[in-house]
Parts: structure tokens; C-alpha cells; sequence
């Protein structure tokens, strides 16, 4: 099932191609697609506490929200805290200082 906002793929690339392309970028770069990527969560989370559901238009879609605000929490601490511990690692061993790291 797929939307106009929600595509089925990024760019035409399998969830397989996607995280191989991903996993291979630079740490600073994924540290900083993490970063983000909570904050969009939760602004999807705020549409969605607005938006009437499909079953029940008198009510809007809490559980989607509730569930999205949970995913932004779960990167902001389990995923960020190593990411950014991997990055301070590997600092000492990058050829260029990134603003970001």
C-alpha cells in the first residue's frame, strides 16, 4: 500500500540496496540523518494528532501519533548516544574535521 507522501522506496532502492548505501556513508553523515530524523518524527506525530482517522472521522489518528512520538524518543536515546560515541572514535582517524562530528 503506498500514498503520494509515503512512497514505497527511496529513491527506487530495496530496504536491502538502502541500508547497504546507508551503512556505508560516513558516521558524522548518519549521526546527523539520526539528528534529524527524530524531530521529523514527531512533526509527522503533530500532523497526525491533527488529522481526523479513516474509521472514525469524529476522532484523529492518537495512536499513529502516540506511536511515531515513541519512535522519535527510541533515536534520540538508543540510537543517538552510539552513534555518537562511534563518531568520537573514529575523529582522531578522519582525514578532514567535519563540522558536524
Amino acid at each position: 500500500m503506498s500514498c503520494e507522501k509515503h512512497p514505497n522506496d527511496f529513491d527506487g532502492h530495496s530496504p536491502k540496496e538502502f541500508v547497504k548505501k546507508f551503512v556505508n556513508t560516513n558516521y558524522s553523515y548518519q549521526k546527523e540523518v539520526f539528528e534529524l530524523m527524530g524531530p521529523e518524527y514527531n512533526l509527522e506525530a503533530k500532523g497526525d494528532k491533527e488529522r481526523p482517522s479513516l474509521k472514525n472521522p469524529n476522532k484523529n489518528r492518537m495512536q499513529l501519533a502516540s506511536e511515531l512520538e515513541k519512535l522519535a524518543e527510541a533515536i534520540k536515546g538508543p540510537v543517538l548516544k552510539p552513534i555518537k560515541r562511534i563518531c568520537e572514535i573514529c575523529k582522531p582517524y578522519m582525514k578532514t574535521n567535519n563540522s558536524s562530528q
